[in-house]
């Protein structure tokens, strides 16, 4: 190819690339001139509304317009391009090219020129255009078009985008083109629109028919309108307006769609309906609960409400009545049920309340599901255990007996309470008693252990209370106390405790008497003090009123000490039944201690009733009879302290020597026991020998209590034989300390040997000096009662002779004398008396009186005398005489009752009772069994009998007396001896009228079983045991006469019956190692009531607790009710 067609080429390259650039260049201006015709004509529609006409030409006119620029910006260069159409000739590139590029200039022109000239002319022609094709070949043509110049015409597109940015952001764009829109439908009417519209902002037309309806509209438009008009029913509202050109109207509830339009003067808006959804509703709500039978609660019926509070177990039956409801939900956090549809319109759902809960019901129908649910709380409570409260305190006087008072409670009612008993480490036998409960959810109940149960003695037991309520679907919840625990004693540990109290007791009286007589050495002080006065200052009143003071003080002392003296007397003798007329001539005497004492206090009342009225001269009237009768009663006083030292001298010799006897069997015991561990040996042994040194210490405190008696009596004590058996004991102790057992034996038998022989020889000893002190006494009374029989005598004479011979005669002198003689003589027999008083306690009040009467009026008729008073001087005499005679007529008594005394009592170490011979134990235990079912029987049918007057039926009736013979004139009532006839025969004369015949069918066949078992006994040997039965049968023959059908009568018989069968267990078993099964008694004993009860209350601080039956209250108060009732009582 020549280099001029390679030019050639280039040129039309050139060319091509010219037109290209013309057709982008004209589609920029296209674009832009286009657009901004077409928002022109846009906005005059938009700006005019024209009319159809208008818009036509406007149309066309936008067609012509817009084809014109299409044909020149794009048709054109396109046709040029495509060599439709004549467009660039060579000639006319050359020159362009020639312009762009200065080292082609006129070059590429004259190539073409020569060219056509080449044709006619030569090679040399040729040649020369060749060359200059060579010259411009190598530059390229299409660099004289460059397309980026073509961006300078991009900023004309700008301008229409800037107008549409313009009307989008200020304007509405999608109207503004709704301008071109009615150009292009040029044929079509269009009104111009209104400056604003109605737009509903709610999200639906669709209201409940229970609920208002709040319609909102809001306009949105160039202007807003004053008021809008909503149009329902033939009727106009107007709306209410708010913020943010928003209109509001408020629908009443409607039952039926509802048609409505808005309007304003200029718009209405198209007509709405608003629909109506039918609701579900409840009308009618209740819910009945039936609670558990236990509780004794009236089923309970709620109306309107679902929240209450209920117990675990009741039935609940929820009730609703609905409209325009398909069903009903029962929902909680984690269940759902659905209510049974028992009428058209009513729904019924049953419970069993188990938990608490929260709960729902909710009414749904087809339209509307979950409205407005109904929320409520059930709240399950669930019957509790029975509350205890538990106190005790120990007995003051017995400290076998435990107190008890329980508060138990119970949120719906107790069903028993019961002791449980078992000996410590053995629960396998047991005995319960039932404890009576009475009415209400809250009692106050008073126990004393162990009441109603069967105690071996020398035994550790514990023991516990268990109540029950009656809930009977759960079994009847049960609560059990803390245990408690007891170590029973031995009779003799008993009466030990006993008389260390009485003991304390005796040491107030003392101390009272040491008062007593520094309150009439004050006494006489004032007497001094008035009687060299004529009346009374301040000071001598103060006096008068502290002493008046320190009296009542002192009485109260006084008969706080007797009270517990005689308790410690009557535990001691119930322990130790058999007759004692010391003992009982020691109680008589305290309660004439009583009365006087009672005499002192009201007297004591009158005088500071007096001091108040400043009546002087009754006051030192009544002062003066005060303080004689408290001088008697200080010399009374005197003989009971001395009277009771000497009894607990004597009772606790006799609980030595029993606790010695004892103590030697337990030491036989050991000796007789093997025992596999050294260290329970060596312990064993030397807790014995701690207990034989501390019967030494008690023996040596009664010997100082013996000795602080004005009249000491002769301990029977033997101090060799005491180190005989601490060595035999520490021998012992020795040899198992060395392992040695088999040889440490026969020690311990032989000091158990001794300590019994010590024991028994004490006893005898005690019992020996006894009778020798009654007979002393009695031979003494013998001669004292001699001399006041010579008293009286010579009283009597010298009375008659100063009667017979007048002031007058010279003989007057000395008959004043022997006067004097006789009250000397007669204060020499007051002495002997009060010494004989400090030992004899039959010798009582009665005799202190007449003594002191005696001494009075002696005293009177000598001064008398000396004033030459005959007559009543004389007077005073006659009252000398009678009191003697009636002192005489009382010691006579007593003197045949010491010497009855003395003939009954039993000389030391015999015995009585017969063989027994073809006696049997079973045939007693039958007979016994029957005698106690027969009382049985009387307590369920309400018998019993009255108590004898006491005081008139002596001490069992054991002891008989006869008549007394006074050696006196005058023998009044103050003859007959303490006690009167007590045999046995009198008993049934004097109570065959009160007791009804079958007690006293009991109280016979009851004595003869005593009778026939002590015979049987005595031939089988008379153990400690043993006698401590036939002891207890004398109780119960004794509260048989005395209270006929009595629960403790009962609970005694229970006891014997028990020590009977073991009687005659070890019986059959002699000989043999006893096997026993352990085995559990449940026999319920009732608790005793009456003063048991009453004397348990005395204990504790008295709890007032209201026992009414259950108050018809709700679940929530009655809760309150029992929290209060559980509080501590601070």
């Amino acid at each position: 190819m020549s280099d001029f067609q390679v030019v050639e080429n280039k040129l039309q390259q050139f060319i091509k690339k010219f037109y290209i650039n013309e057709l982008i260049r004209g589609a920029i201006l296209y674009l832009a001139t286009g657009v901004f015709y077409f928002l022109l004509v846009s906005g005059v529609e938009y700006f005019f509304w024209l009319p159809p006409v208008w818009r036509a030409v406007l149309f066309w006119l936008f067609i012509a317009i817009e084809f014109s620029l299409c044909f020149v910006f794009l048709l054109r260069p396109l046709l040029k391009l495509l060599h439709l159409q004549k467009g660039l000739t060579s000639k006319e590139a050359a020159k362009i090219i020639g312009r762009h590029f200065a080292e082609i200039d006129d070059k590429l022109l004259n190539a073409l020129e020569l060219k056509e000239q080449s044709k006619e002319s030569s090679e040399l022609l040729l040649a020369s255009i060749e060359q200059k094709a060579a010259e411009i070949k190598t530059v390229s043509f299409r660099r004289a078009i460059n397309y980026s110049k073509n961006r300078r015409y991009i900023k004309y597109v700008g301008v229409p985008v800037l107008i549409l940015l313009f009307i989008s952001v200020f304007g509405d764009l999608m109207t503004f083109l709704e301008g071109y829109k009615r150009v292009s439908n040029y044929t079509q009417v269009y009104q111009p629109p209104a400056p604003y519209r109605f737009v509903i902002i709610n999200d639906t037309l669709m209201a409940r028919d229970t609920e208002r309806f709040v319609l909102q509209v809001k306009t949105i438009g160039q202007s807003t309108p004053k008021k809008v008009l909503l149009t329902f029913n033939q009727q106009q509202y107007v709306m209410t307006e708010k913020k943010g050109q928003v209109f509001e109207f408020e629908f009443e509830p409607q039952f039926e769609p509802l048609r409505f339009q808005l309007k304003t003067t200029t718009v209405s808006s198209p007509t709405y309906t608003l629909g109506v959804l039918k609701t579900p509703q409840l009308t009618r709500f209740s819910m009945a609960i039936r609670f558990p039978p236990h509780t004794n609660l009236s089923p309970q019926t709620y109306a309107n409400t679902g929240s209450a509070r209920v117990m675990a177990g009741s039935k609940i039956n929820w009730t609703v009545a609905a409209k325009n409801t398909k069903t009903v939900l029962f929902s909680t956090k984690n269940d759902t049920a659905t209510f049974t549809k028992t009428q058209d319109t009513v729904f019924g759902l049953n419970y069993t309340a188990k938990s608490s809960m929260r709960y729902k019901i909710t009414p749904n129908n087809e339209d509307v599901g979950g409205y407005e649910p109904l929320a409520y709380q059930l709240e399950v409570y669930r019957d509790e255990s029975p509350n205890m409260d538990i106190q005790t305190k120990k007995d003051s006087l017995n400290t076998q007996v435990t107190h008890h008072r329980i508060v138990l409670s119970d949120d719906f009612g107790l069903r028993d309470l019961k002791v449980v008993c078992f000996p410590q480490n053995n629960q396998n036998q047991t005995q319960t008693v039932k404890i009576g409960l009475g009415e209400g959810l809250v009692q106050q109940l008073f126990y004393d252990f162990p009441q109603g149960l069967v105690l071996e003695e020398d035994k550790a037991y514990q023991y516990y209370f268990q109540a029950k309520d009656n809930d009977q679907p759960n079994g009847y919840k049960t609560t059990k106390s803390e245990w408690f625990g007891l170590k029973t004693t031995t009779k003799t540990e008993q009466k030990g405790e006993i008389l260390g109290r009485q003991q304390e007791q005796i040491s107030a009286l003392a101390e009272a008497l040491r008062l007593m007589r520094e309150q009439e050495e004050q006494s006489k002080s004032i007497q001094d003090q008035q009687k060299q006065s004529n009346s009374t200052d301040w000071q001598q009143e103060k006096a008068t009123e502290q002493l008046l003071k320190q009296e009542k003080q002192n009485a109260e002392r006084i008969k706080k000490a007797t009270e517990q003296i005689k308790d410690a007397i009557e535990q001691i003798k119930e322990m130790d039944p058999n007759e004692d007329p010391y003992q009982e001539a020691l109680e008589e005497r305290i309660k004439e201690q009583q009365e006087a004492l009672k005499e002192n206090q009201e007297k004591l009342k009158e005088l500071q009733d007096l001091q108040d009225k400043i009546n002087e001269e009754d006051f030192k009237q009544d002062l003066e009879k005060l303080a004689k009768q408290q001088k008697s009663q200080q010399k009374s006083l005197e003989q009971l302290v001395e009277q009771t030292r000497r009894y607990y001298v004597a009772k606790k010799t006799e609980q030595i020597a029993a606790a010695l006897k004892e103590l030697g069997e337990k030491q036989i015991e050991a000796a007789d026991k093997k025992q596999a561990n050294q260290e329970e040996a060596l312990e064993a042994q030397k807790q014995l020998n701690e207990a034989f040194d501390d019967l030494k210490k008690e023996m040596d405190q009664l010997e100082q209590e013996n000795n602080a008696l004005k009249q000491p009596m002769e301990l029977p004590r033997d101090p060799s034989q005491e180190q005989e058996i601490s060595k035999e004991q520490q021998k012992a102790t020795e040899n198992i300390d060395q392992k040695d057992q088999e040889k440490a034996k026969p020690a311990q038998k032989k000091a158990g040997e001794k300590m019994k022989e010590m024991g028994q020889k004490m006893g005898a000893q005690m019992q020996m000096m006894q009778m020798e002190s009654i007979e002393e006494d009695t031979e003494m009374l013998r001669q004292v009662l001699d001399n006041l029989i010579v008293f009286s005598l010579e009283q009597e004479v010298l009375m008659e002779q100063i009667l017979g011979e007048g002031a007058n005669s010279v003989q007057f002198g000395q008959r004043i004398n022997r006067q004097n003689t006789l009250k000397e003589n007669f204060k020499h027999i007051d002495d002997s008396l009060f010494a004989l008083s400090l030992r004899q306690p039959t010798m009582g009040s009665k005799i202190n009186k007449h003594i002191s009467d005696a001494q009075f009026y002696l005293d009177k008729a000598l001064l008398e005398f000396a004033d030459n008073k005959l007559s009543q001087g004389s007077a005073s005499q006659q009252y000398v005489f009678a009191n003697a005679n009636a002192l005489a007529d009382l010691l006579d008594g007593l003197l045949t009752q010491m010497e009855q005394m003395a003939m009954s009592m039993p000389s030391p170490g015999s015995g009585e009772g017969e063989d027994g011979q073809g006696f049997q134990l079973s045939d007693v235990i039958k007979e016994q069994e029957s005698l106690q079912q027969k009382m049985e029987q009387g307590l369920e049918e309400g018998k019993g009998a009255p108590k004898p007057g006491e005081g008139e039926g002596g001490q069992k009736g054991e002891q008989g007396q006869g008549e007394q013979q006074g050696q006196g004139k005058n023998k009044g009532d103050s003859g007959a001896s303490p006690g009167g006839e007590n045999s046995k025969q009198g008993l049934e004369q004097n109570y065959s009228e009160v007791l009804s015949g079958e007690i006293f069918e009991i109280f016979k066949q009851q004595q003869q079983l005593r009778q026939a078992l002590e015979n049987k006994l005595n031939a089988l040997g008379l153990t400690p045991e043993r006698k401590r039965l036939l002891e207890n049968l004398e109780d119960i023959e004794q509260k048989i006469l005395d209270q006929g059908y009595n629960r403790e009568t009962l609970d005694r018989m229970r006891r014997v019956l028990h020590e009977l069968l073991k009687i005659k267990d070890a019986d059959l078993k002699q000989g043999q190692e006893e096997a026993r099964e352990a085995k559990t008694s449940n026999t319920e004993y009732p608790p005793r009531n009456g003063q048991t009860i009453d004397s348990s209350k005395n204990y504790f601080e008295q709890l007032d607790i209201l026992n009414k039956e259950a108050l018809p209250l709700q679940p929530y108060f009655k809760k309150e009710v029992s929290r209060y009732f559980k509080k501590d009582n601070d």
